[in-house]
């Protein structure tokens, strides 16, 4: 089938390159285009499981030095008989981070998936001369659908028909004005937001009745190729973050220096025990490590 500027094609060449008629298509051809187009759905890649999410907030290793910190914490507290204050304390910094860190991470999981609510679930079509309501990715290039006000546009679509039609194009264009939609072509370089003669998948009919052909399905509809925008992202870790982790791999390196320091210079200069000089050696590391760093990290980024 032949791929073409729908919009700025007359609608006879329209109907002839998708090979179809104001009646619609049959069955048959339907279980044709099917296989050669595949669902009219929008498609994600295998998305992470939220315990993976969940233990990768534990991972940095500012929040396995809190870890280690807290468990020291704790040794010492009970080798000294005091409350595990510091331990709780440090154990609770830690969880709210996780916490915090997942819900973010969860919630840009989900973009896919609030695009795939905007797609109709169900949709009018003519095939061959009779009306019928169909799952919307049972649809194809060359299904003719019938829209009216409050119908969500199931496809990319070329107005056949259309009285008083207006269309809420904000979830492509941004434009907070429903688009007036007319019949007649339009320039081949005409940008999304003056294709008046089509209609996308994802918008909303807020005015008026149309008839229209299924040019594009899927994800080689205009919002099937923000989907597939959205999947192909790279993302990293913000800037500041790892500045962040920069920094607490300097904070680890510069303690381990300062206690191995002060571990000798107790031992060799000035004759403490061996076990003084071990716990003033842990407790200098364990106070040198910012406790509340990735948990203000966190709460800033999610700002």
């Amino acid at each position: 089938m032949e791929k073409k500027d729908w919009h700025s094609t007359e609608i006879d060449g329209v109907l002839s390159a998708l090979e179809t008629s104001r009646e619609g298509i049959s069955n048959e051809e339907v279980a044709k285009r099917l296989q050669e187009y595949g669902p009219n759905e929008l498609k994600e890649e295998a998305k992470k499981q939220w315990y993976h999410l969940l233990w990768e907030q534990f991972t940095s290793i500012l929040v396995i030095v809190l870890v280690i910190s807290a468990a020291v914490s704790g040794y010492i507290a009970i080798r000294e008989g005091e409350p595990m204050t510091d331990m709780y304390v440090i154990l609770v910094i830690v969880v709210m981070n996780g916490i915090l860190g997942f819900i973010q991470e969860y919630r840009a999981e989900q973009a896919v998936e609030a695009l795939k609510a905007m797609v109709s679930p169900t949709v009018l079509v003519m095939r061959s001369g009779k009306e019928e309501s169909i799952d919307s990715k049972d649809l194809v290039p060359g299904d003719i659908i019938l829209l009216e006000a409050g119908s969500r546009v199931p496809a990319d679509s070329r107005l056949l028909e259309a009285a008083n039609l207006e269309v809420d194009e904000a979830a492509l264009t941004g434009e907070s004005r429903a688009a007036s939609k007319r019949l007649a072509p339009v320039s081949p370089d005409a940008g999304i937001g003056d294709q008046k003669n089509m209609v996308f998948m994802g918008t909303i009919v807020t005015n008026g009745r149309a008839v229209a052909v299924v040019t594009e399905t899927g994800m080689n509809s205009q919002f099937g190729k923000i989907a597939g925008m959205v999947m192909s992202i790279d993302v990293e870790p913000p800037p500041l973050t790892q500045k962040m982790d920069k920094m607490g791999r300097q904070l680890i390196a510069i303690s381990l220096v300062l206690t191995i320091f002060v571990f000798f210079v107790l031992w060799f200069v000035h004759d403490s025990t061996l076990e003084e000089v071990f716990m003033t050696s842990v407790r200098l590391a364990v106070s040198a490590i910012p406790e509340g760093l990735p948990a203000v990290l966190t709460i800033t980024l999610a700002l």
